[in-house]
């Protein structure tokens, strides 16, 4: 058959290019040649993955899956086959990729056509197939775990099917770090190395996308006047919204009055109201400006954005206080206190601390002595730099402790600040030399119930208010398309124009 022996021929003649193509990158040092020798070597692997072992790899990089038991979701950036009988082995000997194959295909062995299938069956009884995803920032924060990244079993997840949830928003931007942009089918586009990587998988470049599962407008041509009209809905809508939180706002500051609380005792709480009021105004501001630019998309997304990024903000501080407010009694330290290591011994500043820790500790070296590590709390400690050098050789940025191993160091008010790697955000944090503490924003003492004096519960009202605000328009927005606002169509046109918001976040 001339097709067949042409295709092979143009398969054969684009596998002799890529390789001369990587040479000649390795020749120019613009990549080591490990480097690019394993990422050869994942690639062929991948390619004979999903050749060998294709109905039972059902997840591709820049897909959107969700943790079947967790509920959070999170987007596909690597995948590899392992074996049930080298997993021990590979636990002793792990690698520092998460995306690098550990099990060996055994198509090179396959003799015959008979072989090959008892090959199969036996890699599908005995094979596990892991995911590397990047979680998204908001389920984690709702879940309450601090994991950017997670090595999940395939049977662990579910693929998601509604297109209101396929767009994820990553820690530190990482999703641009793996992929070019999303697209509107509701997917991720892996960037090049991704894609060479793994060239099989549904979404890479050199493979055609499925057009299967389209959400709305993804075969739709869009008019100027459509567009103009959908942001200015949309503008208008946000700056509405905008406009029915300042009440609560305002209701607050004559409680504040009300109650006699505005002292310097209690400035705590007008600090924290006011920084919120500034959020609003800022989302407001895009709202009064002139007709012609609210029909600017950049315009209109910048303000959905700071809406959106509102609501997550109101929607933590309530989630944080009241996790750290139940948890309050166990807690020995307070934020900004200087503490000491009891074993180590270097001094250090508390600035957050987790009622119990957010990863296995059972194993950490420190640790041995201490009876149920798991369970004890555990503090994020920013440590004196000369301490650290004197301690390990050289300088530390952050530490992570049990509350077992810090005891208070009581000549703090003697020696004054601690000297940091990098300092403290002077906006969030400032040195007090009466108390010998370094004193945390009012946001920040919201967030770990520090006391808050008389003004605490209506700060505590005040945010509850914000949020069923924000809870009952934007649900209207996505139920009720006659809702007075936007709706979720506009809403879609709209990310159909501009496929990053702020990069991909």
């Amino acid at each position: 058959d001339v097709d067949n022996v042409d295709g092979e021929h143009n398969a054969i003649h684009q596998k002799e290019r890529i390789s001369l193509a990587f040479d000649a990158i390795k020749s120019c040092n613009q990549l080591s040649s490990t480097e690019l020798d394993n990422r050869a070597k994942k690639r062929q692997q991948s390619i004979d993955a999903r050749e060998i072992m294709s109905p039972v790899i059902n997840y591709h990089v820049g897909q959107i899956v969700q943790h079947k038991l967790n509920k959070w979701r999170g987007v596909v950036v690597g995948w590899n086959v392992e074996d049930d009988n080298r997993i021990e082995e590979a636990n002793q000997n792990r690698l520092t990729s998460l995306t690098t194959k550990q099990y060996p295909l055994k198509s090179e062995v396959c003799k015959d056509e008979r072989v090959l299938g008892d090959s199969l069956t036996k890699e599908k009884k005995d094979s596990k197939v892991k995911y590397t995803l990047l979680l998204d920032k908001n389920d984690a924060t709702i879940m309450h775990t601090s994991k950017y990244v997670s090595l999940e079993l395939q049977d662990d997840l579910i693929a998601v099917e509604d297109p209101f949830l396929r767009r994820i928003h990553s820690h530190s931007n990482l999703i641009s770090k793996y992929f070019d942009r999303f697209d509107v089918k509701g997917y991720f586009v892996p960037n090049k190395i991704l894609s060479y990587v793994y060239p099989s998988d549904r979404f890479s470049g050199s493979v055609e996308a499925s057009n299967e599962d389209p959400i709305a407008f993804s075969g739709k041509s869009i008019r100027k006047h459509e567009l103009d009209d959908t942001c200015l809905r949309v503008a208008d809508g946000v700056h509405e919204i905008g406009s029915k939180l300042l009440p609560i706002i305002s209701i607050a500051e004559q409680q504040q009055k009300k109650n006699d609380i505005s002292n310097k005792g209690n400035e705590s709480y007008m600090s924290l109201i006011n920084a919120l009021a500034s959020d609003i105004q800022s989302i407001l501001k895009d709202g009064n400006c002139p007709k012609k630019l609210r029909t600017i998309s950049s315009t209109t997304t910048s303000s959905l954005v700071k809406l959106y990024n509102f609501h997550l903000k109101i929607g933590s501080l309530l989630w944080t206080h009241k996790i750290h407010g139940e948890n309050k009694q166990r807690i020995e330290f307070s934020l900004g206190e200087v503490v000491k290591h009891k074993i180590y011994g270097y001094r250090g500043v508390v600035v957050a601390w987790d009622p119990t820790p957010f990863t296995d500790v059972s194993n950490w070296d420190g640790l041995r002595d201490v009876e149920n590590a798991n369970e004890k709390p555990f503090y994020h400690i920013r440590p004196d730099v000369n301490d650290c050098i004197r301690t390990f050789g050289g300088p530390r940025n952050f530490r992570y402790v049990c509350q077992e191993n810090l005891e208070r160091w009581e000549s703090c008010r003697n020696y004054g600040e601690v000297e940091f790697e990098t300092e403290l955000d002077s906006a969030q944090w400032r040195w007090d030399p009466d108390s010998g503490k370094y004193l945390p924003s009012e946001e920040i003492k919201f967030m770990y119930a520090e006391e808050l004096g008389d003004g605490e519960e209506i700060m505590v009202s005040c945010i509850e208010g914000l949020r069923e605000v924000l809870a009952g328009c934007l649900l209207g927005v996505r139920e009720n398309p006659d809702n007075g606002l936007f709706s979720m169509d506009d809403l879609f046109l709209l990310l159909k124009t501009a496929e990053s918001l702020g990069g991909h976040s």
